[in-house]
């Protein structure tokens, strides 16, 4: 039986299945890790161990926010409604997920609601006929304002269903950690709270870092969890299997701080390194006690913004969407004119293209646009791969976070304008190049909105206008299939970019007046190669999103001097430049499988067999104006499986190495760490803190070094001819090329319109 995904019941065995149509998660019904054993096995998840941050101390209150067991549970969300003691005081929080399952299931997607507004959306491990569980935690700080209401309803969704071969319950339980941290800095105590003596020097370092920390609208580059400890009750169960040998990561000794420099005042009046004041849920329920969720395809979801208070300062919106049913592996879909191309060989594909952009458009115009990043829950491509350690991002699914400050003379409540829709959509791409007579993509993505606004005391009036808003398309598109060689080729390549340019005029308490212009820049880029033979046997998937947004304020009473706009080659920004954020996601994914034999019989019986060896990685880099610091993550995983599809039951083999690494540098003071382990058939067989590896060197190695050390001033495209070249075992390098080449589809970049984007050329 094959799932379309987390919200669509099972279909008919081999309907959807990879080698039919394209990739779909299965299930691993084999149930043979150690038979008989009472033990549950953990299942973890290799990313960032330092949640919570461990600057927030000690939590000043916990509690367990809901338990619940998810059997039938499709369309029944666990509801509970909770308080805080009105005698805590806390501005950082701090979730921590147990789930445990055993029988037979397919990985399920959940959304967890706080006050109508999402904060957290992540996705379950697959029993494979075992007990398991895993626990994970998240940094929800941003939304700790939605905690200090009394009452507050809790909302956590998870659409399960039970038969007589899904048997798996899921036994869920929340729990919430509060933090009173002071590093977020002085407007944000609405209750009561005991003050606690700081060493000079301490607090002088907080105060420092407060400049730095936060003020990026990526949030991947905080949240995570190291999988080391499970608790329930305030006891640890000695009894469960888990993987004990990798040591707790060592906390830096003091927070990295950097020299004082100059907007050190006005920078606070910008700042989002703090929870937001207020936030508005987009998407909401026409009806209590259902999860707010809207399914896009060939729609887009638009609602009235709200209108903001004058002294509000910066407006984050948060989306949380995520590919499902025949587009949750969208980058492994061709363009419909050869979804049929093997049909008559047993092989049909997916279509709408393997491009996927979120915009987001006001007032029907288009203002943001960015790349979502492929998600591999437990059941994809191989469920072989995800035992013990799951995708980096199956237990956070991250939400795509931008900036829209440039929208708030728009919003403020004594000058807001009678039309401010927001709307957004998910688009294949290809009909904004120009490729497809429409935008659409497949059901469906599931998708819910935020809007966080960030206010400062200081602000007594505000003005402004909107200058400028832009956006432009290019790219490329190649599909061949030649006669009698079975084979079929495509080459996608997407380039989406958008601007708005903002004066913003803001008068302060003490009488001096900020003119101010507020520029941002979204750009987001798709390179995806395919290759297929044997009439669709075999397939070959390389592909690369890149999503960039570059975010400056100017002090308009002050020179320029240098670039106006960030140059990402020389990371020269203006001498004015109150803030300067830039920020770079890179998302290579590199995708073999070889069908080994195929067996169909008429009483509905078969036999599948296929390998699959996968290169999947995540990349963050955020840089700050002046030299002021920088902020780097990456996570990758490879693996090679073979697995088996039956009627009478799926199982397999597959082997993963899972590497997170992290660095943060500013001033003096930097941190790194890196975790790399190793896992072969459901045992972790490795658990290292060191980088040093001695892997051997075939073609698909290289594919490894590749997509590891990626630069974030090379293209998608550039990108991926360097991952296609290490398939062929050519020699690569970094060297960019440049982007000005009349040759291929390099020579379409930077020749159309006048986006001025960090990176157009």
């Amino acid at each position: 039986m094959y799932n379309f995904g987390c919200h669509r019941t099972p279909t008919k065995p081999l309907e959807q299945h990879p080698i039919f149509r394209n990739l779909i998660n299965i299930l691993d019904t084999s149930g043979t890790e150690e038979e008989g054993t009472t033990k549950s096995k953990e299942i973890i998840s290799v990313t960032n161990p330092f949640v919570p941050n461990p600057r927030y101390g000690k939590p000043v209150y916990s509690a367990k926010l809901l338990h619940h067991k998810f059997g039938n549970s499709w369309g029944k969300p666990a509801v509970v409604n909770f308080t805080v003691p009105s005698d805590i005081s806390f501005e950082a929080v701090v979730l921590t997920l147990h789930t445990e399952v055993d029988g037979v299931q397919f990985d399920r997607l959940a959304n967890l609601f706080v006050d109508g507004v999402q904060v957290w959306r992540t996705s379950t491990i697959e029993p494979s006929g075992r007990k398991k569980f895993s626990d994970f935690k998240k940094d929800i700080s941003k939304y700790s304002k939605l905690f200090k209401k009394d009452n507050v309803q809790i909302l956590f969704q998870l659409d399960n269903l039970l038969t007589d071969k899904l048997t798996g319950v899921f036994d869920i339980t929340l729990s919430v950690d509060f933090y009173e941290f002071h590093g977020f800095g002085p407007h944000h105590h609405d209750r009561p709270h005991h003050k606690r003596p700081h060493h000079r020097k301490e607090q002088n370092d907080v105060n420092e870092k407060r400049e730095y920390e936060g003020d990026s609208d990526d949030e991947n580059i905080k949240d995570g969890h190291h999988g080391m400890k499970h608790h329930k009750g305030g006891m640890y169960h000695d009894d469960k299997e888990r993987h004990n040998n990798h040591k707790e990561p060592k906390h830096p000794d003091h927070p990295p701080h950097g020299p004082h420099h100059r907007f050190h005042k006005e920078r606070e009046i910008f700042s989002i390194a703090k929870p937001a004041d207020k936030i508005y849920p987009l998407t909401i329920s026409s009806k209590p006690n259902e999860a707010p969720v809207v399914y896009l395809a060939s729609g887009r979801l638009a609602v009235d913004l709200p209108k903001v208070s004058k002294n509000t300062t910066r407006l984050q919106l948060s989306i949380f969407t995520s590919g499902n049913a025949a587009d949750e592996f969208w980058y492994s879909n061709v363009i419909d004119k050869f979804r049929d191309v093997f049909a008559d060989d047993g092989n049909q594909f997916i279509g709408r293209g393997p491009a996927r952009a979120v915009n987001v458009y006001f007032n029907g115009k288009k203002i943001v646009t960015q790349t979502p990043e492929p998600v591999i829950f437990t059941g994809g491509i191989s469920p072989a791969l995800w035992s013990p350690v799951v995708s980096f991002n199956a237990f956070d699914v991250p939400s795509i976070d931008v900036d829209i400050s440039g929208l708030l003379p728009y919003l403020w409540e004594h000058q807001a304008s009678q039309d401010t829709v927001l709307e957004i959509e998910i688009s294949n791409g290809l009909g904004e190049i120009g490729k497809d007579d429409k935008s659409t993509v497949n059901e469906n993505w599931i998708t819910t909105a935020n809007l966080l606004t960030f206010e400062n005391d200081q602000v007594v009036e505000s003005s402004g206008e909107v200058v400028n808003s832009e956006s432009i398309a290019i790219g490329n598109l190649v599909a061949v299939a030649p006669y009698f060689t079975r084979s079929f080729q495509q080459i996608v390549e997407v380039i989406l970019k958008t601007q708005i340019i903002s004066d913003i005029k803001l008068k302060l308490k003490d009488g001096r007046v900020l003119n101010t212009t507020i520029s941002t820049y979204w750009q987001a880029e798709i390179a995806n190669v395919q290759n297929y033979g044997s009439s669709g046997d075999r397939q070959s998937i390389v592909h690369v999103g890149h999503s960039t947004q570059s975010f400056v304020i100017q002090d308009n009473d002050l020179p320029t001097s240098g670039d106006a706009i960030i140059n990402k080659h020389k990371n020269a920004v203006p001498e004015n430049a109150i803030v300067s954020v830039n920020t770079s996601l890179s998302y290579p994914l590199v995708l073999n499988l070889n069908l080994l034999s195929k067996k169909l019989f008429d009483d509905n019986e078969f036999f599948v067999d296929y390998d699959v060896k996968l290169v999947h990685s995540k990349g963050v880099d955020i840089s700050f104006a002046h030299d002021r610091g920088s902020i780097s993550s990456s996570a990758s995983q490879n693996g090679k499986s073979r697995f088996f599809l039956s009627s009478k039951g799926n199982h397999g083999a597959g082997a993963t190495t899972s590497k997170y690494e992290s660095k943060f540098k500013f001033g003096r003071h930097g941190r790194e760490y890196s975790r790399v382990v190793d896992a072969v058939n459901g045992t972790i067989v490795s658990d290292k803190t060191d980088t040093h590896r001695d892997d051997s060197k075939d073609n698909f190695a290289s594919v490894v070094d590749v997509v590891e050390n990626t630069s974030n001033q090379e293209s998608a495209f550039e990108l991926s001819e360097r991952i296609l070249k290490a398939l062929n075992g050519k020699h690569t390098d970094r060297a960019r090329t440049p982007c000005h080449g009349n040759k291929g589809m390099r020579g379409t970049r930077g020749h159309h319109g006048d986006v001025r984007h960090p990176g157009s050329h």
